[in-house]
């Protein structure tokens, strides 16, 4: 399954039951596949990790290679394809950590991190941008992509898929001088990035994971 992105919400929260930190994965679990259903435009499915020293929800939208490789396919153009799924990735995020705020009641202040990552997206861009600054042949970014659109070897990628993807492959190796040439002077101009301080915290409590799915339209609890 390829994955098309991550969500993450993490919070305080006051320590729980296993019954209850169950219940609270699977209303988590219900909240990701609506945001799914409603924001993502092809087959997708979820997989939510819950954990709690304090409370971290992750979900993982996941799917098929032939699911996402029809969906590229329809755009001509698989990065073009990829930015409209990135959005749409985004919106599912910003659904899911505001209903889960909403369900257990988070005040702002309680909340330590979010995060919402298109990471099928991301890593398509960063493939061709290796091609376009010469770091990358045209072969190695073929294999590179294949295995970002199916990393678990489901099956052949549709035809057209593997046309489109020698073709934008190609076109950006052409631009390889010219971005390598723009990249030289742009590092010059750049001031050196001051590395932020760590912060300090206690040591956290060994945390409890869940982890919830959906096969054959059964959750299952891990």
């Amino acid at each position: 399954m390829a994955q098309l992105g991550v969500v993450t919400i993490h919070f305080e929260y006051p320590k729980v039951t296993d019954t209850e930190l169950r219940r609270l994965a699977v209303s988590f679990f219900e909240i990701s596949e609506n945001a799914v259903r409603e924001f993502i435009p092809l087959d997708a499915a979820v997989v939510v990790d819950l954990e709690q020293a304090s409370l971290k929800a992750r979900t993982k939208i996941v799917a098929g290679v032939i699911t996402v490789g029809t969906f590229l396919s329809q755009y001509g153009s698989v990065r073009q394809g990829a930015i409209d799924l990135a959005h749409d990735v985004r919106m599912a995020g910003d659904f899911i950590i505001e209903k889960i705020e909403h369900q257990v009641a988070v005040p702002p202040s309680d909340v330590i991190a979010t995060r919402r990552s298109a990471t099928l997206s991301r890593r398509i861009r960063h493939i061709f941008d290796e091609v376009e600054s010469g770091r990358i042949n045209s072969d190695e970014a073929m294999r590179q992509l294949i295995r970002v659109l199916d990393p678990d070897s489901e099956g052949p990628l549709p035809p057209e898929v593997i046309e489109g993807l020698k073709r934008e492959i190609e076109a950006a190796r052409d631009r390889s001088q010219e971005t390598v040439a723009v990249l030289a002077e742009r590092s010059k101009s750049q001031t050196p990035r001051r590395d932020p301080r760590p912060i300090t915290r206690e040591k956290p409590l060994r945390p409890r994971r869940l982890r919830i799915t959906r096969e054959d339209g059964q959750m299952n609890t891990t």
